[in-house]
């Protein structure tokens, strides 16, 4: 009785471990894939602003809406660091740059409401997204290693960039 019960556990471990293992191996592979399209996504959001020098409501909702074409729900937030040369220069500081920084609060009401962001040579432009939701990836991750919360294996990108070109 002791070996085939034995037999039953090793055949049903078995089972786990070869239907189990691949499933995970799949899942993070897409994780890889679609984190590898959000970089991408995103890496052509910001180099169409810094070739612009500015950033628009509609281009901004067709980004939102390539990353939602991942499966995925995403914080996105954008961060922008202007250049201002009107001050006087201070011989202290680097190239006499000064920069202040809009946090994405601040672009999104402006966008919202000039459905238009100009931004100026030599502004550096940050945007990041994160998934909020969880993935098969991560489900099955915290389930085996029993690990809480959502940074485990995110699907995240951040690109940053100068702008290159005074907007209109």
């Amino acid at each position: 009785m002791y070996d085939s019960t034995m037999q039953v556990i090793a055949i049903i471990i078995v089972v786990i471990i070869m239907g189990g293992l691949p499933l995970i191996i799949v899942a993070n592979q897409m994780d890889k894939t679609i984190s590898l399209s959000v970089k991408t996504i995103t890496t052509e959001f910001v180099n169409n602003i810094r070739r612009s020098g500015s950033i628009e409501i509609d281009e901004y909702q067709k980004y939102l809406e390539q990353l939602g074409r991942t499966g995925n729900t995403y914080r996105t937030s954008i961060t922008i660091q202007i250049s201002n040369q009107n001050l006087e220069k201070l011989d202290s500081l680097p190239n006499n740059n000064i920069y202040y920084t809009k946090f994405n609060t601040q672009v999104i009401n402006e966008l919202e409401s000039n459905k238009k962001l100009v931004l100026n040579e030599g502004d550096i432009i940050t945007v990041t997204a994160e998934n909020t939701n969880l993935t098969i990836s991560q489900s099955l991750r915290n389930f085996i290693y029993k690990v809480t919360g959502n940074d485990s294996g995110m699907v995240a990108a951040e690109v940053t960039g100068m702008v290159t070109a005074t907007g209109n």
